[in-house]
């Protein structure tokens, strides 16, 4: 079985953590990240690693909310 892991455009990245209701301070400090790294991956500066759409989407299903 493949589990095949797709990356994120910076406008789904913007668009799942508007659904999470999260900031970009708040997303930042739930995945280990600095907040520069968000804008960066919203704005398309840097390409979304395909480990941090994993987190995104495993945040939108519920998994790691508190």
């Amino acid at each position: 079985m493949e589990n095949k892991v797709t990356q994120m455009t910076s406008e789904e990245f913007k668009a799942t953590r508007e659904k999470l209701k999260m900031t970009q301070g708040q997303l930042a400090y739930r995945i280990g990240l600095s907040e520069r790294a968000i804008r960066y991956y919203e704005q398309g500066g840097r390409s979304v690693p395909a480990p941090v759409s994993m987190l995104l989407e495993t945040f939108l299903r519920g998994v790691g909310r508190a």
